[in-house]
């Protein structure tokens, strides 16, 4: 048993180490659980700092969003127009229906397909601009030809595309289609056909009266009276140079046909008055 002297000099020990009775004892069984405690609690701020901010930013967004699609200064009010010859300006308004049409709503491409559904187009571009504006880009198709069927005239691009004549264009050629052969499947010309007559009008200047039907293809009548045939459009191109090549020797020798006939693959015939010549 220890006397009252050695507990005295025991605790005296004790507090000259800075302890207290039963202190270590505390913490031991205490400073662990208060740590997680702490995290804890600091975690559950975080969270609820960034759920406020969320909220803030989801506030923010949806009160913009009502503001671009319910003001009416993102509402077209209007449409600039570029490229145009043919086609009528009203024309493309409708088309495009997109007046009073909010500006964040617009799916250019889907307006672009509706322009280029009008006859003339051939492309448009269409890029809406704030506030309220959009700007509309048009490509037309360039008529090549003047087209007469049906009693009707029609424009001819170069891709064989039939569009209305809506004007006399006094520099194209003129083709008078006597039975509608020249229409293909698809309601368009065939695009060799064209480039034919094209090249016909460069290789001869003065020629712009053509004709064509079923039995003889594409024909004309020269300067000089020859009466040409140059058949189908399959081939053409090759065929309007071979005519060149007869022209040039007819010309060296002082001849002149009556009529040339390039309609048969394999050969050529042509007529010096009552005489037919093959080759």
């Amino acid at each position: 048993m220890k006397t009252t002297g050695e507990r005295s000099q025991k605790n005296s020990r004790r507090r000259k180490a800075g302890t207290k009775p039963g202190m270590r004892r505390y913490r031991a069984a205490s400073s662990q659980p208060l740590s997680l405690r702490g995290r804890e609690r600091l975690r559950r701020s975080n969270v609820t700092a960034l759920r406020a901010v969320a909220g803030l930013l989801l506030l923010g967004m949806v009160t913009l969003l009502v503001f671009l699609f319910a003001d009416n200064s993102f509402f077209v009010q209007a449409r600039e127009i570029q490229g145009i010859r043919f086609t009528n300006e009203q024309a493309i308004y409708e088309q495009t229906e997109i007046l009073n049409y909010n500006v964040f709503w617009i799916d250019a491409r889907e307006v672009e397909e509706r322009i280029e559904g009008l006859p003339h187009v051939k492309h448009a571009t269409v890029k809406p601009q704030l506030p309220n504006k959009v700007l509309i880009d048009v490509l037309e198709r360039e008529p090549e030809v003047l087209w007469h069927v049906y009693g009707q005239n029609a424009w001819v691009d170069g891709e064989g595309v039939m569009m209305p004549a809506i004007s006399q264009l006094p520099t194209l050629p003129v083709v008078q289609d006597r039975d509608g052969s020249s229409i293909g499947r698809t309601g368009r010309i065939d695009p060799q056909l064209v480039a034919g007559i094209r090249e016909l009008t460069q290789l001869l200047p003065g020629i712009v009266e053509f004709a064509y039907d079923e039995r003889h293809g594409l024909h004309f009548q020269a300067n000089n009276g020859t009466i040409v045939y140059l058949g189908r459009p399959s081939g053409l191109p090759s065929r309007v140079k071979e005519l060149a090549a007869i022209q040039d020797t007819l010309l060296s020798q002082g001849l002149r046909a009556s009529e040339i006939d390039l309609r048969y693959d394999g050969g050529h015939f042509y007529k010096l008055g009552q005489s037919t010549y093959s080759q």
